[in-house]
């Protein structure tokens, strides 16, 4: 089984600051850079990458794969329904019910029942890499499973399903995408300073980075 890893600028405080996070993204076949300013840091020091946003890897592999068994963990039975529809789904199955991490016994048989070949971890920060973590070290040497594939995405699930406003591509397009969320959820100031903590971080220390044996898509891709 494959890990990837959408990494943004807040992934970047905790990857440097909390050792069971940092550990959760080890392992991670590529991550993808989901944030201008992480993007602006990692250029001024020389680190090849392109940026990607979660929810558009997302759509992108249910319009492009819609023959692959795909799950979806995490998100409301309404956001389900509507990417359901959306994208003609036939083969995906979706986990509703709350996921708690440290009991994943009825989360990892669906997962051997159903041998999906994308498991789509939509469960915020943190918490969501430390079960896609738990995933891929379950399935990484099980028959069956060595060309599937987990990623967290985190709110994707939301936007693609009709139950959270995506910033539109004016924002997206200058790297101000978390402003019209932060203006709408007032809650997030503490996530944005997190965010430029850590850019100044990856700066500082993006030879961490390489260390670890992580290397950042250089295209976008699976």
């Amino acid at each position: 089984m494959n890990k990837l890893t959408v990494f943004n600028a807040e992934s970047a405080y905790y990857y440097f600051t909390d050792s069971l996070f940092r550990n959760s993204i080890l392992g991670s076949s590529l991550l993808y850079c989901d944030s201008a300013s992480l993007s602006y840091a990692l250029r001024l020091r020389g680190v090849p990458h392109s940026r990607l946003h979660g929810p558009d890897f997302m759509d992108h592999y249910l319009c492009c794969f819609k023959s692959e068994r795909v799950m979806i963990i995490g998100g409301s039975t309404q956001a389900h329904d509507h990417i359901r529809k959306r994208y003609q789904l036939n083969h995906v199955k979706f986990i509703d019910w709350h996921v708690s991490a440290e009991d994943l016994g009825e989360l990892l048989s669906e997962l051997e029942s159903f041998y999906p070949q994308m498991v789509f971890v939509c469960l915020g920060l943190r918490k969501q890499e430390t079960i896609a973590n738990a995933i891929w070290q379950y399935f990484n040497s099980c028959d069956g499973f060595e060309n599937a594939t987990v990623i967290g995405v985190g709110a994707a699930v939301d936007f693609l399903g009709g139950t959270k406003i995506r910033s539109g591509r004016f924002w997206q397009s200058r790297g101000l995408e978390w402003l019209p969320r932060l203006v709408r959820e007032p809650r997030m100031a503490p996530r944005i300073l997190r965010s430029l903590v850590g850019c100044a971080m990856a700066f500082i220390k993006c030879k961490k980075f390489e260390a670890d044996n992580l290397s950042f898509a250089k295209q976008f891709g699976f």
